[in-house]
């Protein structure tokens, strides 16, 4: 199941399953990071999305997000507390939700949910579940064009795609190219191969565009070789920390050379200019089938396993 193959690559990946050596490990890094998770893990996201939004034979956004819970192992953890009839004598109770067992008065009390025998696993698991889910619900298909001759998605796919590449690292002509191709869809690549009008010369001439409306050339100085680009300070807002085609060590470095073209921006700015910086980008445009999967984050499970974790 795809679900299964998402649950397993997030817990490897936070040293879950250390036993199982360096190939599972190397597993779950392959599954996971561009370019090869395009063909892995990109495609089972799309398959729990499109089941999320009760298309075809879909199960919908309650059973996924059971289903959900459960290929994560926090079945009777991320929920509420129950009201279960007591005793007053031989009910153990504590005066707070927060402080575990048993709380209330009179002939009924809230029975706190179980934590997990390990402690630490319980908040590696949480973490490994939102996060899924938080991928779930956003980086979902973009809409449909609305002609042959319309790039607009691949446009917005590329300028997402290229801007985080440069935020992570200065790179060359070649290396923007390779990482823009991560936006090149099936569709894209078919025109490609049959010459169509969506073919190479468009995504050449798109990358072009692209490059020089976030990118600038880095300065040299007394190095010598190929034209470096790197990331315009002006879109520096458009960074998103949770970006799926960058691992861990790629993010944290895109921090900090975000951070340092956010205080360019300002320091170049007017005087008058606002200083909110935003601390997430909108979420991508989706397409219109597939809305129906941000359901997950209106459901009352959803509300009690937020509040789980933010009371326990």
């Amino acid at each position: 199941h795809p679900l299964r193959c998402l649950a397993a690559s997030q817990q490897i990946e936070r040293h879950l399953w250390a036993r199982n050596g360096s190939s599972a490990t190397g597993m779950a890094l392959n599954y996971g990071s561009a370019p090869l998770c395009r063909s892995f893990r990109d495609l089972d996201l799309t398959l729990v999305q499109l089941s999320a939004s009760g298309l075809s034979i879909g199960l919908g956004a309650r059973r996924v997000f059971s289903l959900l819970v459960n290929r994560f192992s926090m079945d009777g953890y991320l929920c509420d507390p129950k009201l279960t009839s007591g005793t007053g004598s031989g009910a153990s109770r504590s005066s707070s939700p927060t402080s575990g067992g048993s709380y209330g008065g009179g002939s009924s009390v809230w029975q706190n949910p179980p934590r997990l025998n390990d402690p630490d696993y319980a908040v590696v698991l949480s973490e490994a579940f939102f996060t899924t889910l938080c991928l779930v619900v956003t980086e979902l298909p973009s809409p449909p064009p609305l002609s042959a001759f319309d790039d607009s998605a691949l446009r917005r796919s590329m300028r997402r795609e290229l801007l985080h590449a440069l935020a992570a690292e200065p790179r060359s002509h070649s290396e923007a190219m390779a990482a823009a191709s991560g936006a090149a869809t099936r569709r894209d690549e078919s025109d490609g191969s049959s010459g169509g009008s969506g073919g190479a010369s468009s995504f050449y001439s798109v990358f072009v565009d692209v490059l020089k409306d976030i990118g600038q050339q880095k300065k040299q100085g007394s190095k010598t070789g190929p034209p470096t680009y790197e990331l315009k300070p002006a879109c520096s807002d458009e960074y998103d920390p949770t970006f799926f085609h960058l691992r861990r060590t790629e993010h944290q470095h895109a921090m900090d050379n975000i951070a340092r073209l956010r205080r360019l921006k300002l320091s170049s700015g007017r005087k008058d200019s606002k200083k909110c910086l935003p601390l997430v980008s909108s979420p991508p445009l989706a397409h219109p089938r597939f809305m129906p999967t941000r359901l997950l984050l209106h459901l009352p499970p959803m509300d009690a396993a937020i509040r789980r974790m933010l009371l326990f």
